[in-house]
């Protein structure tokens, strides 16, 4: 019962908030706004309504762990193995996400002599830092066009003040620490005597426009590749393109067919 109480507080604070916005919209005061003036109404405010949904599903999330725990207790084992007794209620975190910052509440499980365990953390994938990982996306995203400058300025206009320069450049440098590892996974290795390798060619002509051939040659030399009498006129000759590749380095596909 206790729960049930608990939960319908936390719905009814955003229900309360999304009420008052849609009354502000319905009122005497949005009606003589501009279009441009309800999009930065809705953006500023709705922005806040989505953090406190955010901010009470954690929060129930958080009353169901600590009601299962007590009805159950058991022993936790981390990651380390080691095998925790000790049941600690109430360890809050801030976590920075796309709506805002909000805080994560959670159990912990302890043992004297070792770190705490909460196993709500595996369970929602908490990065180890304050920024959640949709954060850390977007920040690389929007540093892959431009300056961290410019990537601050554009999370800060999505999402509001909940990233600094410093720690936008440190999520970048984290979502970057795989790519040489990526790379080094997909050197291709030497090629054996029973690897079949395949040469393409392409010696066609391009079409040219009418004036912009250039005169052939009055006596061709012996295996002059110039176009071959009975082509249609306006083509011009071009070098040989040669290209060896083995079917081993592309993965087939159904829609990817190669002729030969």
């Amino acid at each position: 019962m206790g729960s049930l109480i608990e939960e319908l507080k936390r719905r009814e604070v955003s229900r309360s908030m999304f009420t008052a916005l849609a009354a502000e919209l319905a009122g005497p005061a949005a009606a003589g706004m501009t279009a441009c003036q309800l999009e930065d109404l809705l953006d500023e405010r709705g922005r806040e309504v989505l953090r406190q949904l955010l901010q009470d599903h954690f929060d129930l999330r958080a009353v169901r762990e600590e009601q299962q725990a007590r009805e159950q207790p058991a022993p936790a084992t981390g990651t380390d193995g080691i095998t925790r007794n000790r049941l600690e209620t109430g360890h809050g975190r801030l976590l920075a996400t796309l709506f805002g910052t909000v805080k994560v509440t959670r159990c912990a499980w302890r043992r004297p002599g070792t770190a705490s365990f909460c196993p709500a953390d595996a369970a929602l994938s908490l990065p180890a830092g304050r920024h959640s990982h949709s954060l850390a996306k977007l920040a690389a995203i929007e540093a892959a066009r431009g300056s961290f400058d410019a990537a601050r300025d554009a999370v800060g206009r999505r999402c509001g003040p909940v990233i600094g320069k410093r720690q936008l450049e440190q999520s970048v440098t984290d979502a970057a620490v795989d790519i040489p590892a990526f790379y080094a996974a997909r050197v291709p290795e030497p090629c054996t005597s029973s690897t079949l390798m395949v040469l393409s060619a392409d010696c066609k002509g391009i079409v040219m426009r009418p004036g912009h051939c250039g005169p052939p040659p009055r006596r061709p030399p012996p295996g002059w590749g110039g176009c071959a009498p009975g082509w249609p006129p306006g083509r011009n000759r071009t070098a040989r393109e040669w290209q060896p590749w083995s079917p081993s380095m592309t993965p087939s596909r159904p829609s990817a067919a190669r002729t030969t």
